[in-house]
């Protein structure tokens, strides 16, 4: 059973990741339809920063290449000397520690993965990012909290997908002492909260991953959205700012998919990710 936050308490906890500059513009609520989400607390105007929001944590993408755990570089032949997963062998660019996650229980259990494909895609990637999520569990108690109090759709194709791959590696293979409704709720928080992310900078390369931002997360879908975001790479920040002006008292709205496709184009795509079919007014115009 998670243990459940009230909306102040939780919106507490992740403000340790953010940075609202010198101005609060949003507030959270509760609402009975749509759960926690977000408002403006005043006027907006168009291309205002919002907020930064520092990743919780992240990692690489569940249909990855070999790419190296710290800075999700693609990597040819390197591997980290104490676990055996790829990793650069020189330092790069990272604001993740491979070891203090998944390096020590590929230690403990004694298991060197044999990898002789560093091109094609890595079943193995599928696991990393949620066995991240849940080694916060022991070492990082805040970080857990959140996770185990964000939103999870359970059910969906793609948990059904994963099953095999994430959940039963992980608790029948592994034997991790976590129970596989933990699995299935960080491999949905994941899925339905994370944001692609890039580790590329001006200076050293990286390579696309996903990660988590619990802030930007509350916010609800619409196609017809008046706020978006961007990663910053060199500090490990999201960035949320406004495409349009925004009143005080609207509730802010992102677009989980490309808002510029046809109507049932954007239903099927949100049916098949996130199991709704959305009631925004620009798709009640277009149904008519």
């Amino acid at each position: 059973m998670r243990a459940s936050l009230n909306y102040n308490d939780y919106f507490k906890l992740i403000l340790n990741n953010v940075d609202y500059g010198e101005n609060i513009l949003i507030r959270i609520e509760q609402t009975e339809d749509r759960g926690r989400t977000l408002f403006a607390l005043s006027d907006i105007k168009y291309m205002d920063v919002l907020f930064r929001e520092k990743s919780l944590l992240y990692g690489p993408l569940h249909d990855s290449p070999s790419v190296c755990l710290n800075c999700l570089k693609q990597v040819s032949d390197e591997v980290c000397e104490y676990c055996g997963l790829p990793l650069c062998t020189e330092p790069c660019s990272t604001y993740f520690n491979h070891d203090d996650y998944e390096c020590n229980l590929f230690q403990l259990a004694k298991y060197r993965p044999t990898i002789n494909d560093f091109e094609s895609i890595n079943p193995l990637y599928q696991c990393i990012t949620p066995l991240r999520m849940l080694l916060t569990r022991d070492n990082l108690p805040d970080k857990w909290t959140i996770l185990q109090n964000m939103s999870s759709v359970i059910g969906t194709q793609q948990t059904r997908e994963c099953e095999n791959n994430v959940v039963n590696y992980l608790i029948d293979y592994w034997k991790l002492d976590f129970t596989k409704e933990d699995v299935r709720h960080v491999v949905e928080v994941l899925k339905n909260n994370a944001f692609e992310v890039n580790s590329t900078t001006k200076t050293k390369p990286g390579g696309p991953g996903r990660g988590i931002f619990p802030l930007h997360a509350l916010t609800n879908h619409s196609c017809a959205p008046n706020i978006t975001y961007r990663y910053i790479s060199e500090d490990d920040h999201m960035e949320c700012f406004a495409i349009r002006d925004i009143r005080k008292g609207e509730e802010l709205f992102n677009s989980y998919i490309d808002y510029n496709e046809d109507l049932e184009t954007r239903r099927e795509t949100l049916r098949a990710g996130w199991n709704f079919e959305c009631k925004c007014e620009r798709c009640l115009a277009d149904d008519k």
